[in-house]
């Protein structure tokens, strides 16, 4: 399992076969995608891009991720910034409490 940094990048685009928002999905088996789909709605993880060599996190897998914080109220819109701005603000006050 590749581990997750803040350095890690994130791809600009859905790829062409993201099982997520791809123009030509990759097929999956049902059950591979439920779960792919479970880890991200449940916040376990980003999901990594199975066609950047595994070194990008997928966009779309990372939308669907911006669309969840949103809905529950953590974010105040879909954004990576907005993202990237609550996480460092969460971090902050963690290190705080310590």
């Amino acid at each position: 399992m590749k581990k997750i940094t803040p350095q890690t990048p994130i791809q600009r685009e859905p790829c062409r076969t993201c099982p997520f928002a791809g123009s030509d999905p990759i097929a999956l088996e049902p059950d591979s995608l439920s779960d792919y789909y479970k880890n991200i709605v449940e916040l376990q993880g980003s999901h990594i891009c199975h066609s950047a060599k595994n070194k990008t996190i997928c966009r779309g897998g990372r939308d669907i991720t911006l669309k969840v914080l949103t809905v529950m109220g953590l974010l105040k819109k879909p954004t990576d910034s907005e993202f990237e701005r609550v996480s460092l603000k969460l971090l902050t006050n963690k290190r705080n409490r310590q």
